[in-house]
């Protein structure tokens, strides 16, 4: 089975325009490295896995499970790809069954110079 981060990762940078934009070497699954923790590595994107729990039961036994992953992309303030993300993600997300059910826009980072945004995707697997 594959870690729900890992799927997502994968389906991300396996899409031309997201990889265009942020290349494998920087996106990172639970956290990232703090030589990529600066102003000058922007853009770069981190995935968190958020939850993993039963869903549906049957005869009370499980048969799905309910995984959310939360990814943030950190930004320069002159990035020209950032109105794009939220086309861009639900076009590769929608696909695979992950669905937004969160977001925080884009807001500034207390701890580096850079723009935050921040988006929830749910996927329900049955078993």
């Amino acid at each position: 089975m594959t870690l729900p981060t890992t799927e997502v990762r994968d389906l991300l940078l396996a899409d031309e325009k997201f990889s265009a934009i942020i290349p494998p070497e920087k996106c990172f699954a639970l956290l990232i490295p703090e030589e990529f923790q600066t102003v000058e590595s922007a853009p770069v994107a981190l995935l968190t896995p958020i939850s993993g729990v039963p869903y549906d039961f049957a005869s009370n036994r499980p048969i799905s499970k309910q995984n959310a992953v939360q990814l943030q992309i950190w930004t320069s303030y002159d990035d020209e790809n950032l109105n794009e993300f939220d086309d861009i993600l639900a076009n590769i997300m929608e696909p695979a069954g992950w669905y937004e059910y969160w977001s925080f826009g884009v807001v500034k980072d207390p701890t580096i110079d850079l723009l935050v945004t921040t988006w929830r995707f749910r996927k329900i697997t049955y078993k």
